[in-house]
């Protein structure tokens, strides 16, 4: 199961009284140091807020730790509250604070599944787990706390109060003292908030955004305010499944509303993360066969137990729990189907995981979830041959099985998205109901193909289904040099296109935005027309040839190849962008006028 990895602090009462400290450094230093709001832009009064329940543990530890520990807690949900309602119309109540008493173990991870050990939480939104402080103070939210991807688990660590003033004194470079308690207790209660947020927003499959003024920032900031946009989308998808009971339709319905929200924003988080997210949400169904008679009960209420643990996505604990009863159960598909499962969460591709999901493929003959899982474990390991091999197998399984298996296919084409493999991800996708996440990964198919110049009929040209990931890759690999000004490394990716697909558009696509750059302008439009010569629908192609065409003043021709770029890839700004300039340096006023409002009709904003 992919983990989030975040922080919470609870502020311990300070009792000392301190004298006022003396400032040093200018005003605008000091007002630099202080933290920014934490809230959405303001807008009207929220209407009356839903309630979501959070059930709160705390170890020996942590009530050690933090004095009136109830209370701070109650007050950091307290101040999270006006927020939330402002811009969600939900707050969180708490219903129950309980000790908690665990093994031990301080990774995160750990702690984590074995909370969700301890309550499974069907009956609450969210439960929370309250561990010990580290010695030192970290800016890093990986190392303060942990929680499963669009699930309702969540651990945070306590705050170390000497560590954190030591650190407040480290930040602020000698500009004040270190004692200055109010600066000290503005800061410590954003990052209060800042983090519980950022957790929570975890919870619902929010993702990492690079920006240190959003919430979602792999690193705190006093600077961070709220929720980029991207992950407002994938917050509001979620957020209506809390408060409802827990039907498997009900856990459906939310992963594909998050799906959907994810594939509208993909391009703002990075591919590993979406990557993990995304095996949250495809995991495969649970095994639809039982045990047979000959399983002893104790036997059956263990499978049972790892089962319910699967779907809680404890997928550690269901490791240890089924991989021993694998030997002596060895023809269960039930117990195979469960063990490949939490083998590929634990080892990833390394063994056990080739054995016993390979077992459970011959078991489970009518279900692709052990072929599809073994697939992701040997694509996330960067097997790509083994990967896409297994995929071939589920694709043929899913496609002769009568029952329609829309999970399946499902995670198939996701898998086929992470390999590149555009015709059988079409064809993946055509057995998915027709919604806007299939919509939107169909459309982002396309845009790829157009930008590397792959037609539908590219085994015409050479390109083989199976070798279009590695196609793919060459041809980013080699623009990527370009952009980059590695001269060198360019036209060697590119001889190697050339060499390994001399007929395909890719190499003459590189190899014109090349020259293009190196002022050749008469060898780019010949790599330009080349690469439309073998597919007109090379978008960058056409691109090129507009920016040669306007260098040169042919407006009539530089207006041609950027309507034709606009016509295959409506959302290139940049050539919307380049054939407004042509239209004002051709003083055309109707055509920039025509092509304002068709600009503003398709992204909401003026065309500059």
């Amino acid at each position: 199961m992919a983990i989030a990895a975040t922080a919470i602090l609870a502020a311990s009462a300070t009792t000392a009284c301190i004298s006022t400290p003396a400032w040093r450094g200018t005003s605008a230093q000091v007002a630099a140091l202080r933290p920014a709001a934490i809230g959405p832009e303001p807008g009207p009064a929220p209407a009356r807020a839903r309630t979501l329940t959070v059930r709160v543990y705390a170890d020996d530890d942590y009530r050690a730790q933090v004095m009136h520990w109830r209370r701070q807690f109650r007050a950091l949900v307290r101040d999270v509250n006006a927020p939330l309602a402002q811009a969600y119309q939900v707050r969180l109540e708490i219903v129950a604070m309980r000790p908690w008493s665990h093994d031990g173990d301080t990774d995160l991870y750990a702690l984590v599944n074995q909370l969700a050990d301890t309550d499974p939480g069907d009956d609450v939104d969210w439960v929370v787990g309250l561990v010990s402080h580290l010695d030192r103070a970290t800016p890093s939210f990986h190392r303060i706390g942990a929680a499963h991807l669009a699930s309702r688990h969540i651990v945070l660590r306590g705050m170390n109060d000497i560590a954190e003033r030591a650190f407040l004194k480290e930040v602020a470079g000698g500009l004040i003292w270190a004692e200055d308690e109010e600066l000290y207790r503005a800061r410590k209660r954003h990052k209060e908030r800042a983090v519980f947020l950022h957790e929570w927003a975890h919870s619902l499959g929010a993702l990492h955004h690079a920006a240190p003024e959003d919430l979602m920032s792999p690193s705190y900031s006093h600077r961070a305010a709220w929720f980029s946009p991207e992950n407002d989308a994938i917050i509001r998808a979620a957020l209506p499944f809390r408060g409802e009971p827990r039907t498997a339709e009900r856990r459906q319905a939310e992963r594909d509303a998050i799906r959907a929200a994810v594939a509208r924003h993909e391009r703002a988080f990075a591919r590993a993360e979406l990557a993990q997210l995304r095996a949250v949400l495809d995991a495969p169904r649970a095994p639809r066969l039982r045990l047979s008679a000959r399983v002893p009960p104790p036997v059956r209420a263990r499978v049972a137990r790892a089962a319910r643990l699967a779907a809680a996505g404890n997928y550690r604990a269901v490791y240890d729990e089924i991989l021993p009863l694998t030997e002596a159960l060895d023809d269960e598909p039930e117990v195979f189907a469960l063990a490949c499962t939490a083998a590929v969460r634990v080892t990833g591709a390394a063994a056990p995981a080739p054995t016993v999901c390979r077992r459970a493929a011959e078991l489970v003959t009518d279900d692709a979830s052990p072929l599809l899982e073994l697939a992701g474990a040997h694509a996330r390991a960067g097997d790509r041959a083994a990967a896409l091999d297994l995929a071939r197998q589920a694709h043929a399984r899913l496609a002769s099985t009568a029952a329609a298996d829309e999970a399946g296919w499902r995670a198939l084409a996701t898998l086929y998205q992470h390999l590149s493999v555009y015709t059988w991800l079409d064809d993946a996708l055509a057995h998915l109901p027709d919604r806007d996440d299939v919509r939107e990964a169909r459309a982002a198919a396309t845009r790829t193909r157009h930008v590397i110049g792959l037609p539908a009929d590219a085994a015409a040209l050479g390109i083989p289904p199976a070798d279009e990931g590695e196609y793919a890759r060459a041809v980013q690999t080699a623009l990527a040099h370009v952009y980059a000004g590695r001269i060198d490394d360019a036209t060697a990716a590119i001889a190697e296109l050339r060499r390994r697909w001399p007929n395909a558009p890719g190499h003459l696509i590189a190899q014109c935005d090349l020259d293009v750059r190196a002022g050749r302008a008469a060898a780019a439009a010949r790599a330009c027309r080349g690469a439309l010569a073998r597919w007109d629908g090379a978008v960058w192609a056409h691109y090129l040839l507009g920016t040669l065409a306007a260098q040169r003043r042919q407006w009539a021709r530089a207006r041609r190849h950027l309507q034709r770029a606009i016509a295959i890839e409506p959302n290139l700004e940049a050539a919307w962008r380049l054939r407004a300039q042509v239209c004002r340096r051709a003083g055309d006023d109707a055509a920039l006028a025509e092509l304002r409002a068709a600009f503003r009709a398709r992204f909401g904003r003026e065309l500059r």
